[in-house]
């Protein structure tokens, strides 16, 4: 007798600490599987996007503006002469805007489901394994080659007159020159790449398979994301302004002379903006699929022992079940509290025997 109640104690412990082991699960169900059946499922998926751009860009202005109301001639008159040229204004705008942009955008994250991996209800001494090994590869090459030319050449003149040997006064008053050369090469070489590092959401659920079985759970998910950008880009802005009011000539007269040269005003401006890269891997998407949120059911509580108490195996046993969700957070098993006063009844009983036992060693007649 002694020998059955310590067995059924050791069985209580042993059930006990399982309750509170620590499972998990995944997608596939494995379910309703009999006593000392072995049941496997390997799932291995992969994923691999790869994304390759490249830009070749060539651009190249000439320009060339010339624009003169100078050189003029007033020689040999008799009697007063006078030379007043116009004004001359330039105007030069170049823009070179958007060349060679590279986008790459993967952003699965906001259209995810829910993966559920169950194994349950599976009979006592039962194997159930699953294993999942997925992998989830991003590869982004980005190239981007500009080359921009801007080569821009004005002539504005107003001077170059000649009055020369007139009998009288001589005037020679040249126009202003307003010359504006603008030059703007932005958003050159541009690469956008953003990529979302979330995988679909996964509940994984161990619960109610029976006494001595063995369930076993592997998930392995691994994402990597590569991104490569390189832009080369060769910018030549080559500008010659020539501009003159000047060079006049006045000689020989016979009278007052007055020469006066108009103003120039020259305005230059270049602008660069080349080579941007942005890169991105993130995932925004949290609020639009949160993850699941399990719903765990305890087991039924087992029956008490009424007959045959001393084998092996209680005649109902179950296990607790656990559920974690893909975050990491594991929720406690539970239990029934029934277990806990079958353990103090065997211990009672134990000792009670082991008391009577003594007790039957001195009672009269012996």
């Amino acid at each position: 007798m002694s020998k059955r109640i310590l067995l059924s104690i050791t069985l209580c412990f042993a059930l006990n600490a399982h309750i509170f082991a620590t499972a998990y699960a995944e997608e596939i169900v494995v379910s309703g599987n009999g006593a000392g059946s072995s049941n496997e499922v390997n799932i291995n998926s992969s994923q691999n996007t790869t994304v390759n751009q490249e830009n070749n860009a060539e651009v190249k202005n000439d320009v060339e503006s010339n624009a003169n109301t100078g050189e003029n001639n007033a020689n040999d008159n008799q009697g007063d002469t006078t030379i007043q040229t116009g004004d001359v204004s330039s105007q030069n705008d170049i823009s070179n805007n958007g060349v060679n942009t590279n986008v790459a955008i993967n952003n699965p994250c906001c259209n995810t489901t829910t993966d559920t991996y169950t194994i349950e209800n599976n009979g006592e001494n039962s194997s159930n394994n699953v294993t999942s090994n997925s992998s989830n590869n991003t590869v982004s090459n980005q190239t981007n080659n500009a080359v921009i030319k801007n080569n821009i050449t004005i002539h504005a003149n107003t001077g170059n007159n000649n009055a020369n040997y007139n009998n009288g006064s001589v005037v020679i008053k040249t126009g202003d020159i307003t010359s504006h050369i603008k030059v703007v090469n932005s958003n050159i070489n541009s690469s956008v790449q953003s990529f979302s590092t979330k995988h679909n959401a996964v509940m994984l659920s161990i619960s109610n398979n029976g006494a001595g079985s063995i369930n076993e759970v592997i998930y392995k998910n691994t994402h990597n994301v590569v991104s490569n950008s390189n832009n080369n880009a060769l910018i030549l802005n080559n500008i010659f302004s020539n501009l003159n009011t000047g060079n006049n000539n006045a000689n020989g007269n016979n009278g007052n002379v007055f020469i006066g040269t108009g103003g120039i005003l020259s305005l230059i401006e270049i602008t660069n903006e080349a080579n941007n890269n942005f890169a991105h891997a993130d995932c925004d998407c949290e609020t639009e699929n949160p993850n699941p949120t399990p719903t765990l059911t305890p087991p039924p509580s087992p029956k008490p022992c009424t007959d045959n108490c001393g084998n092996s195996h209680p005649a109902d046993g179950s296990v607790g079940g656990a559920s974690a969700t893909n975050g990491g957070d594991v929720l406690p098993a539970t239990g029934s509290y029934l277990l806990y006063l079958i353990t103090l009844a065997s211990l009672i009983t134990f000792f009670s025997g082991w008391y009577l036992r003594y007790r039957s060693g001195i009672a009269p007649g012996n």
